[in-house]
């Protein structure tokens, strides 16, 4: 990150330090592209590295067993891996992805965390959620430590309610009354939340990303030394190690098992470039269906952007009254009128490219917009490139 891109530090924590949820407008200047990316976060999602335990999932306010998107492999010693295909389907059934401990796996939001660090003093950690469109992944809750979100792709809006205590909370929005605040937030955008600030965010009309930075209380920093004096030599050993196993299971196992001294050890600048590398040589997983960054493609396209039909099937599983159809696509059921789903198999969609407007002309503009998006995140439609 360039140091035009630092974050207004000491608007930040005077925010926190007086108890006030704010927005600051623009806090990443020039928005924050290189910080956070839908590709970014696929490159870390597809990585056969990635510990599990950094992985949640929630829809709706309710946690998704992880079993739902992870596998068991190994014959001898087996382990559990994050399963991308799982965590598409998850996502684009309305699931929220979070990756806790992101400055593990993200150079640019180590440096983020690392000139924060600098500047307060205090330990600060960073979890990345990406939500779908108009879906919210968590109940109003709050948290027991300060958070500073930072806005680094599409749009989310946020509900701010006065503070009821210091702790971890989940409500109801019916318990919390009216908020104190209610926002937009665009990339660059920041939003301060001193700790036990109930809060809920919903991705707008598009995927959206944010990164939640959670700010300790002020550590010993003679603990710290002591710390880093006793791990330094063995941890940076181990990685080195680590990164000469020839078995995945291997490497996964000894990164694993040193989590809790990388979190303590993550200001270690010997250990940065070790760390950093470890997700970018390993052989990255064939994809086989959408990745994120084609979602968010699909989410910019407008009038003019044109479609085609894939070889994607869809499937009648019931009816519903009022002339609809429960189509099962990929596993994912959807429902829509009769008329959308003769549409969609009509087979002159497969010889040429259309704009939504021609393939849905039974609806206007906007519906039509809609509903090509919506077969285009479901793999129906394909966005064409360049359109």
């Amino acid at each position: 990150m360039s140091a035009d891109e630092e974050l207004p530090y000491k608007e930040i924590f005077a925010g926190l330090q007086e108890g006030r949820p704010s927005v600051i407008r623009a806090g990443v200047k020039h928005g924050s592209p290189t910080l956070l990316s839908s590709k970014d976060v696929d490159d870390v999602l597809e990585s056969p590295l990635l510990p599990v335990e950094y992985v949640r999932m929630s829809r709706s306010g309710d946690a998704i067993r992880r079993e739902a998107y992870t596998d068991v492999v190994g014959e001898a010693r087996k382990y559990s891996t994050v399963n991308y295909v799982s965590v598409m389907q998850l996502f684009l059934s309305g699931a929220t992805l979070c990756i806790n401990s992101f400055e593990d796996l993200s150079p640019s939001v180590r440096s983020l965390l690392k000139t924060m660090v600098a500047y307060s003093g205090t330990e600060a950690n960073a979890v990345v959620f990406t939500t779908p469109p108009g879906n919210s992944g968590f109940a109003p809750h709050s948290d027991p430590l300060d958070v500073v979100v930072v806005q680094t792709e599409g749009t989310k809006d946020w509900k701010v309610w006065p503070r009821r205590s210091l702790g971890a909370e989940t409500f109801t929005e019916h318990d919390l009354g009216e908020p104190i605040l209610v926002t937009t937030l665009e990339p660059g955008d920041l939003l301060i939340l001193p700790r036990g600030t109930p809060h809920k965010a919903t991705a707008s009309s598009e995927q959206s990303i944010h990164l939640s930075v959670t700010v300790h209380e002020p550590a010993d920093e003679r603990a710290a030394d002591d710390l880093l004096s006793h791990f330094g030599e063995t941890i940076e050993k181990a990685i080195v190690d680590a990164s000469h196993q020839k078995s995945d299971f291997e490497q996964v196992k000894m990164l694993t098992a040193l989590k809790a001294e990388l979190h303590a050890l993550s200001k270690l600048d010997s250990l940065h470039p070790k760390s950093s590398t470890v997700f970018s040589q390993v052989n990255r997983r064939e994809r086989e269906k959408v990745t994120l960054a084609d979602l968010k493609r699909v989410s910019g396209a407008g009038p003019d952007s044109l479609f085609q039909r894939t070889t994607v099937p869809t499937s009648v599983v019931g009816e519903e009254e009022g002339q609809k159809f429960r189509l099962s696509i990929e596993g994912i059921v959807v429902t829509v009128p009769h008329k959308t789903f003769e549409v969609l198999q009509d087979q002159r969609l497969r010889s040429g490219v259309f704009s939504a407007a021609q393939i849905f002309n039974h609806l206007d503009l906007p519906a039509a917009l809609k509903a090509a998006k919506t077969f285009a995140r479901l793999g129906v439609l394909e966005l064409v490139l360049g359109s």
